[in-house]
């Protein structure tokens, strides 16, 4: 029997963490005596060296890697989890996808999934990790103790990590720029996801744009999915008069930005003559609609070819801690009203 055993039926049969597990047998102080002696007895019991365990979490070279994201449903995590297989292979490694639902809070059980896979190393949504940066820290020193790690957006500046960074904050400005030089100045921003780490950088950044160009901000509608936008602009729309309704939004990304067009078309406005809409991340549906959405490209599939990169270089050793930035740029297309040229609005 003692083939079947591992570290999860040694930390079931014992009541702890497999985390715990771990750090009694490589002898880490932290572990109370009374604990330690119970797992050791469960191990000696099974006929399982605790040396083997430990071996098997420490073991490297298995030529896989982890990308935790959100929910694959949404087609921007979808590329990138495609992107980094893709390159991976091309580097005769494989990756192991592992979808995480929660968003922002401390989740043991993935800490604990991740460490009993035996990665070569793991690539961090930013958005998986706690938002408390305590427990963000613990997350890490949990899993870098093990393997390299690669956070895409981390949750906090202070983090000792390789952190790869999109310029949330500069393509929301730059959108609310370029719109402002279309003449418009009643904008408003569409979308939010509550919890959601990359959020406040998205509306800190269409708030201090609007102060910045003497322009009064609407007040912010939750919203991250095509729906959700649909149902959000037509509360933006409901909040405030007609003549003083907004000219132009900015999306929270471009399933917001889809769903506000639907919704514009339903309620016979067209686009961008009565409303310019701009979204954000470029997905691949954006050229194809009509009129051709306006975005934000984050180089999104640059940063995830360099974090596996990174992550198969570094030959299972700990990664100094470092920070990548990816500059946006706008997609300039139809959405906006760009083609016809500076337009002045009611004020």
């Amino acid at each position: 029997m003692a083939q079947h055993v591992n570290i999860y039926t040694i930390a079931k049969e014992a009541g702890v963490s497999t985390a715990t597990v771990s750090r009694v047998v490589s002898n880490h102080p932290s572990v109370r005596p009374e604990t330690r002696r119970k797992v050791l007895e469960i191990v000696e019991k099974n006929g399982y060296h605790p040396n083997q365990i430990a071996a098997g979490l420490l073991k490297k070279k298995t030529h896989t890697i982890g990308v935790v994201f959100p929910s694959l449903e949404n087609p921007f995590y979808g590329a990138i989890c495609s992107t980094a297989q893709q390159y991976a292979q091309q580097m005769n490694y494989f990756v192991q996808l592992l979808p995480s639902m929660r968003r922002g809070g401390y989740d043991s059980t993935l800490v604990e999934l991740l460490l009993g896979k035996r990665l070569d190393g793991v690539v961090l949504s930013g958005d998986v990790m706690p938002r408390e940066p305590e427990n963000a820290r613990r997350m890490l020193r949990q899993l870098q103790k093990y393997m390299p790690v690669v956070v895409l957006n981390p949750p906090d500046d202070q983090l000792e990590c390789a952190g790869l960074v999109l310029d949330l904050w500069g393509g929301m400005q730059s959108s609310v720029q370029h719109l402002y030089t279309l003449g418009h100045r009643r904008i408003a921003m569409l979308g939010g996801s509550v919890g959601a780490n990359e959020a406040s950088s998205r509306e800190s950044a269409y708030l201090q744009s609007m102060r910045e160009l003497a322009l009064r901000p609407f007040p912010l509608v939750q919203a991250d999915g095509c729906a959700e936008g649909e149902n959000a602009l037509l509360q933006l729309l409901s909040n405030c008069d007609a003549e003083q309704r907004p000219t132009a939004i900015v999306a929270f990304n471009d399933l917001v930005a889809l769903g506000a067009m639907r919704q514009l078309s339903r309620l016979g406005l067209k686009v961008p003559d009565d409303m310019a809409v701009i979204g954000c991340d470029n997905q691949f549906f954006g050229p194809f609609l009509t009129p051709s959405l306006t975005t934000c490209d984050l180089h999104v599939n640059d940063a995830i070819q360099y974090a596996v990169r990174l992550l198969i270089q570094s030959e299972g050793e700990l990664i100094p801690s470092m920070r990548r930035k990816y500059e946006s740029v706008l997609m300039i297309r139809e959405s906006c009203g760009a083609q016809l040229g500076k337009r002045n609005f009611c004020q």
